[in-house]
């Protein structure tokens, strides 16, 4: 046995599970990074854009992922999906500045995540209110692409006051997005409840199948 070998085979085996996960952050934190770094997709953007997120995520199903990126031009937020073409990136959806739901709400951020377990990823939208007090959670569905580009399907969408983001899980089997709200007390003294509200999915959109309230004390 090599000495190499020899050394793996004392190593404790919470040390290479801890080892693997590191590995596959550096892994995923540099490719993402790197695309980012492209230079095909500042080229189809203004040039004077603030970049404030990115993310990774095989929106259609088809293997390979495409890129949101969330920033900042002229004072408004706007969300840009690329896609590979080729090697290099393509503008594929763009969402811009959300005037629905609710008049006045900006878009805050966003997340590309599998929420509901088929194995591709989804587009979750953080929108606030004027001032902050409340956030709408929107999670969009790729349903397919025609002449004028990808179509999104809302599967969800939930007010949380104050904003609070969801919790991506399962609750008895199926997948599940949960809000939590602790509750406490306003300005003014009134004792505000707080509650546990639960999504499950439902073939086709999230239904709300649970909602747990408790008092302040």
């Amino acid at each position: 046995m090599s000495a190499i070998h020899s050394f793996a085979a004392r190593v404790h085996p919470l040390i290479k599970i801890i080892i693997f996960f590191f590995c596959a952050a550096v892994l995923i934190f540099f490719s993402a990074d790197a695309a980012l770094a492209d230079d095909s997709v500042y080229s189809l953007l203004p040039p004077d854009i603030e970049v404030v997120q990115y993310r990774l995520g095989d929106i259609d199903g088809d293997g390979q992922e495409e890129m949101g990126l969330l920033f900042r031009w002229h004072e408004k937020m706007n969300l840009t999906v690329f896609r590979a073409v080729n090697g290099r990136w393509a503008r594929w959806w763009d969402l811009g500045e959300p005037s629905s739901p609710g008049k006045g709400r900006s878009l805050h951020s966003f997340d590309m995540v599998d929420t509901n377990g088929d194995g591709s990823s989804e587009i979750s939208l953080y929108l606030l209110s004027p001032g902050g007090g409340s956030m709408i959670t929107r999670i969009l569905e790729f349903t397919g692409a025609g002449n004028n580009g990808p179509h999104f399907e809302t599967i969800l969408k939930d007010v949380t006051m104050p904003p609070g983001y969801p919790i991506y899980g399962t609750e008895n089997g199926s997948s599940s997005v949960t809000f939590l709200n602790m509750g406490g007390e306003s300005i003014d003294g009134t004792k505000r409840p707080g509650y546990r509200r639960v999504y499950c999915w439902s073939s086709k959109r999230f239904e709300k199948c649970l909602e747990v309230k408790w008092e302040v004390q």
